[in-house]
């Protein structure tokens, strides 16, 4: 708790330093107004231009010694809190996996989430406290790179390992298991557990790194914490934009001949945006014919969707060449859905699953394809219909315990 305290405080402080920028651009772009529609009277240039001048000199003063305030501010706070709580712990309390988890612990994981996802890139350059580790949850512990070696040493010889979307944490996985299943503890992960012997493994991530950067991350991990573990087969599950960070963590070690490839025998998209995602290009669309408006409110508007996260920006072509996947003996399954119960129907030909189209769900050719109707993007991640594929992909080259 401590430790997010001190984060949304440091954010807190660059929020104001933002904010500061923002009115200097509108200023900027008001006196550039001003000065087109003066300029060309006789007499008012120099007047105006004198003025103007005199008035950008004192707001830029002004703002200055805004900024400098704040961050005296930030330094005198900062000592205070090391001097009466010491220094926090960096390891999260996991949050208790299950669809009726309520409590403040929840919603700040899921607070959490949502900011990596807006902001979360500018968190990890200014080493935020509030941006979330790479890590994987391996029952109730989070293990990262530095104690990854051996964390595995007593797994099961089969793990499923699954990746979450944007703006969540892996809490999301147990989304919407009491309506569907009448427990809140079930998922893929425990049903696959229970039905074929498979070890469930959450990603835990920041959603708003750059697609590679998450890839690159995941894939050392996954070398780390595989590496001498007595793990034999190895099914990967991305949902949406985890399904960009799979295949860019399998391109990583493919690369760089990494060995942990060799264990995995699947990898499950669902609702993956392999050739990007409408949302995010509309969002670009609207940042650019925003900057080339000249008025204050649109250079603010457009200045502050500039800022969102890189991986947001990524997702409006997705990230790779759909014709290439990676870790190729393993088999690619690409799981998409609609919003209306019959996948044929128009409205569901054109949104999809309200997120995500079908043609950029479909992935490749190179692998299999499953379609639903009737099912949302948030609900591919622990649908009983979906859960049915998965088993079956699953039960092909697994042996059910007992």
């Amino acid at each position: 708790m401590i430790r997010r305290l001190r984060g949304l405080k440091a954010l807190v402080h660059d929020a104001v330093d933002a904010t500061t920028e923002l009115v200097w651009v509108g200023h900027c772009s008001a006196s550039s107004a001003v000065r087109h529609a003066t300029d060309p009277v006789p007499g008012l240039r120099e007047t105006v231009g004198a003025i103007e001048h005199a008035r950008m000199a004192t707001t830029r003063g002004v703002l200055d010694t805004i900024c400098v305030v704040n961050r005296m501010v930030e330094g005198v706070t900062d000592v205070a809190l090391d001097l009466s709580v010491g220094e926090p712990p960096t390891t999260p309390t996991p949050v208790i996996l299950r669809s009726d988890a309520g409590g403040a612990a929840l919603l700040g994981d899921a607070a959490l989430g949502a900011l990596n996802a807006s902001v979360g890139d500018y968190l990890e350059r200014e080493d935020n406290r509030l941006a979330v580790e790479m890590a994987l949850r391996i029952g109730d512990r989070y293990v990262t790179r530095a104690d990854a070696p051996g964390a595995l040493a007593n797994a099961a010889p089969r793990i499923a390992i699954f990746v979450h979307g944007l703006a969540t944490t892996e809490w999301s996985w147990f989304l919407g298991a009491e309506r569907f299943y009448g427990d809140p503890t079930v998922s893929f992960g425990t049903q696959l557990h229970a039905d074929l012997g498979h070890q469930p493994i959450y990603v835990r991530y920041n959603t708003g790194v750059a697609i590679e950067e998450n890839g690159a991350a995941l894939a050392a991990l996954l070398d780390a914490v595989l590496t001498d573990a007595p793990v034999e087969q190895v099914v990967l599950v991305g949902h949406s934009l985890g399904g960009l960070v799979l295949r860019s963590a399998g391109h990583h070690a493919d690369a760089q001949g990494l060995r942990w490839p060799q264990q995995v025998r699947r990898v499950v998209y669902l609702g993956t945006p392999h050739r990007g995602a409408p949302l995010a290009r509309f969002g670009e669309g609207v940042t650019r014919i925003f900057g080339q408006i000249p008025h204050p409110a649109t250079r603010i508007i457009s200045r502050i969707l500039d800022n969102r996260s890189q991986s947001v920006k990524d997702l409006q072509n997705g990230a790779f060449p759909t014709d290439r996947l990676p870790i190729p003996h393993a088999q690619h399954c690409f799981v998409a859905s609609t919003m209306t119960a019959d996948p044929e129907h128009l409205f569901g030909q054109i949104f999809g699953d309200l997120l995500v189209p079908l043609p950029s769900a479909s992935g490749s050719a190179q692998g299999s394809y499953h379609r639903f109707g009737g099912i949302l993007h948030h609900e591919l991640q622990n649908h009983p219909d979906v859960y049915a594929t998965l088993h079956a992909l699953c039960a092909e080259d697994a042996v059910t315990p007992g």
